[in-house]
């Protein structure tokens, strides 16, 4: 799961960008949970994937059988921040098959 807590936030969903260290690069959008909280429970991939497909919503895994593992970087960009100006938040994660 993805979650972002931005207390100042009140639209319907938050957006975030996955990039995949093996070139996949996705924007995901997090429905509101509650005041300030956004979740995406799943995180849609495809294992067993012939090519990577940015721009389709899904985190593709290479090969029949993938065997090397995938870093994610998931950034998020805090329109206002407590100093008032923006900034961008970002985290990484390894998907291992």
């Amino acid at each position: 799961a993805i979650e972002i807590r931005d207390a100042d936030l009140n639209a319907p969903f938050a957006q975030v960008q996955v990039q995949a260290s093996n070139g996949d690069s996705e924007i995901f959008n997090l429905p509101k949970i509650s005041a300030g909280v956004y979740r995406l429970t799943v995180l849609p991939v495809t294992r067993g994937a012939a090519r990577v497909q940015a721009n389709n919503s899904r985190i593709e895994l290479l090969g029949a059988s993938p065997s090397a593992s995938v870093t994610l970087t998931i950034r998020y960009t805090d329109a206002k921040t407590s100093t008032g100006a923006s900034a961008v938040r970002q985290t990484t994660l390894m998907l291992v098959p």
